[in-house]
């Protein structure tokens, strides 16, 4: 199990310019603490949350001390141009030196398919052939590509990535065709905070199927982006669950993230604590975790900065993570 911090709101409390500095503090704590990745989230319009561009965010951040894995959580592929999305990955990866990881997936808001000037029904083409036209130029070859969306005649870049063939592409999934083409297309499985342990369970089935018939072996990473309250006394993270986790996936409702496809968003208080959520004393959080690998996962994300959390917060997560919780679980 290897565990990151995923750097998605911004403190409500700090100017934008100000961000920057308290990320910072939390690598380097967290860095001490055990913690060797990092995510960043990718929206737009987000207003009244406070997101910040990922590839230019990471790219500030691979300068911070310590060999931290970078990795986007996630980008709406279908929205951006593959073309430039494989310069960018190119450019942050030799930033980082090969320590980056492309996390994707497919979309859901009608208001940012819009605003690319596309529809819903655009984006599992679009997601499909922007990776397919990715993988050409990571190559280094010339590539000419007439598709259905994107079209490049006689394209090569000016330099490819450091890892090779290229950066590990980790896709989002929260229904059963979205993780099998991460079995498919990709190279890892990305959980939403959403989804419960048993859609871990279930999704971790067909990635490994569509894997397998890739011809490639079951072991392959699978993240989880998790909300984790911990205090030292059990009574105290739950009280603070209860205060910052109902109500959370409402938003995302309104705005398209359900369908009948995919899991449920709103759960009840104790279903979300229990299935998607790590709370309480270290021990239980320890234990809970350990169930979390059981499934399959082996990289946990811990969402930190959420709307209502007090400014010492997220640092006194990172501590106690560290002191506590972080050295009792086995790697794998």
């Amino acid at each position: 199990m290897r565990f990151g911090l995923y750097l998605g709101v911004g403190d409500p409390s700090l100017p934008p310019e100000r961000q920057i500095d308290q990320w910072s503090e939390m690598m380097r704590l967290g860095r001490a603490a055990g913690f060797t990745h990092i995510a960043a989230p990718y929206h737009w319009v987000s207003h009244p949350v406070k997101f910040f561009n990922p590839m230019l965010m990471l790219a500030r951040l691979a300068a911070e001390p310590g060999d931290w894995q970078l990795a986007t959580g996630t980008i709406q592929l279908p929205l951006v141009n593959p073309v430039e999305l494989a310069e960018m990955v190119a450019t942050l990866d030799a930033l980082c030196g090969g320590r980056f990881t492309l996390g994707v997936a497919i979309g859901y808001r009608d208001q940012l398919f819009e605003a690319a000037g596309l529809t819903r029904k655009d984006r599992t083409g679009r997601f499909e052939e922007a990776i397919e036209l990715m993988k050409k130029l990571w190559t280094g070859e010339t590539v000419t590509h007439h598709g259905r969306y994107f079209h490049l005649t006689e394209g090569r870049m000016g330099f490819t990535p450091v890892q090779k063939p290229h950066p590990p592409i980790w896709i989002g999934a929260q229904s059963a065709a979205a993780a099998e083409r991460a079995g498919r297309l990709g190279d890892g499985l990305l959980a939403p905070p959403q989804s419960t342990i048993p859609n871990i369970q279930d999704h971790a089935k067909v990635f490994y199927a569509a894997r397998r018939a890739r011809g490639l072996a079951d072991k392959a990473p699978i993240g989880a982006f998790r909300n984790v309250c911990i205090a030292e006394r059990r009574a105290d993270a739950y009280k603070l669950a209860e205060s910052v986790l109902p109500g959370g996936f409402e938003y995302y409702k309104k705005v398209g993230l359900q369908e009948k496809s995919t899991v449920e968003l709103v759960l009840p208080f104790e279903q979300e604590v229990r299935e998607r959520a790590i709370v309480g004393d270290p021990d239980e959080c320890v234990d809970r975790i350990l169930e979390y690998q059981a499934a399959g996962v082996t990289h946990i994300y811990v969402r930190l900065i959420q709307a209502g959390w007090a400014k010492q917060l997220p640092i006194d997560t990172i501590r106690l993570m560290g002191e506590k919780v972080l050295s009792r679980v086995p790697l794998g």
